[in-house]
């Protein structure tokens, strides 16, 4: 698969292998990546480490609400992790 100017959504992204594996798509070209977390102020700091290309949303996969928000906001993305 070609990362290279793909977008891309994290949940969990903000800690742990899921921070790695958004550490890795920027690493390899990704366009924009955007990190699902529970609780989105875990994800700030990294979200300063590219804020050009990363984004922080509001994401627990067990609630349908804001899965459904997140797949509205996020219409543009090609990859889920």
């Amino acid at each position: 698969m070609n990362i290279k100017g793909c977008v891309a959504i994290v949940s969990g992204g903000n800690r742990g292998i899921g921070e790695a594996f958004v550490l890795e798509l920027l690493e390899a070209g990704a366009k924009h990546v955007y990190v699902g977390s529970r609780d989105p102020q875990n994800a700030k700091a990294l979200q300063e480490k590219d804020p050009q290309r990363i984004s922080v949303l509001c994401l627990d996969v067990a609630d349908e609400t804001q899965i459904k928000a997140a797949a509205e906001q996020c219409s543009n993305v090609v990859m889920l992790i």
